[in-house]
Parts: C-alpha cells; sequence; structure tokens
C-alpha cells in the first residue's frame, strides 16, 4: 500500500529522479577529475606527496574530528588523564 502511494505521488518520483540525475553528474565529474589524478600520481611518483596528501584528506579528515570531540566529551566527564 505505502509503496504504491509513493510511486503514484508525482512528488517523491520527481524527487527521486532530481537525485540520480544529481548523482549520475557528480559520478561523471568524479570521474573525469579521478582518473587524470591517478595517472599523474602513478606517473610522478617523486613529487606527489603534498598532492596525495590533499586527495587522501577527505578520508582522514573525519576520523580527526570525531577523535577530537570524543577527547573533548571524554574531557568533560572526567575520563582524560
Amino acid at each position: 500500500q505505502w509503496y504504491r502511494e509513493v510511486f503514484d505521488n508525482p512528488l517523491w518520483i520527481g524527487a527521486a529522479w532530481r537525485s540520480f540525475v544529481v548523482a549520475f553528474s557528480v559520478a561523471v565529474v568524479a570521474l573525469m577529475l579521478g582518473v587524470p589524478a591517478a595517472f599523474y600520481l602513478v606517473r610522478r611518483a617523486r613529487r606527489t606527496t603534498a598532492i596525495m596528501a590533499f586527495l587522501i584528506s577527505p578520508l582522514i579528515m573525519p576520523h580527526i574530528i570525531i577523535a577530537v570531540a570524543l577527547f573533548y566529551l571524554f574531557a568533560q566527564i572526567g575520563l582524560v588523564g
């Protein structure tokens, strides 16, 4: 019943279609930027430390932010030291 309600509602269909268009567009842009960056990093392995750090930072930053937030939480509770 609820699936029928979702698929019959044009508002939900429009939102889903827009989401697919945005996802496809972002995937194409990421491929257009990522593939040349990967080839550059493989071929120019000597000077890529700063570039590699920049490209890997989105993978590392959430962990650092969570660690700092947990440290402040534990400090307020009294579990540090």
